[in-house]
């Protein structure tokens, strides 16, 4: 099953400045215990995080969402699984997965 990562008017209306240095990334978020509400989400922390984090990282697009059983531990609710393209600024791969860890460790993985 396939559906919108998020909502348009959830995606950032900034587009990346026109920095010789900027760095674009592409990042795989995966999930499986899905809230129902798509406000308090994990994805939905996690977008918001990164644009919010100083220098933001600005949400160039999203994938839609895809849901898929778990494989070899099946015992557990089904993965929602999505791929997003970001202009990360002038941060380097590893700023990056600081970043992305720290926000991770805040609340929006599991």
């Amino acid at each position: 099953m396939a559906f919108p990562l998020l909502p348009r008017r959830l995606l950032s209306s900034k587009s990346p400045s026109s920095r010789m240095s900027s760095t674009t990334a592409y990042i795989a978020l995966g999930f499986n215990s899905p809230s129902s509400k798509l406000l308090n989400h994990p994805f939905t922390y996690a977008l918001q995080a990164l644009e919010s984090s100083s220098p933001p990282v600005t949400v160039m697009s999203t994938s839609y969402m895809y849901s898929t059983p778990p494989m070899y531990k099946t015992d557990q609710s089904d993965f929602l699984n999505a791929v997003i393209k970001v202009d990360a600024g002038k941060r380097g791969p590893l700023e990056l997965l600081d970043l992305l860890k720290g926000i991770e460790a805040g609340g929006g993985g599991g």
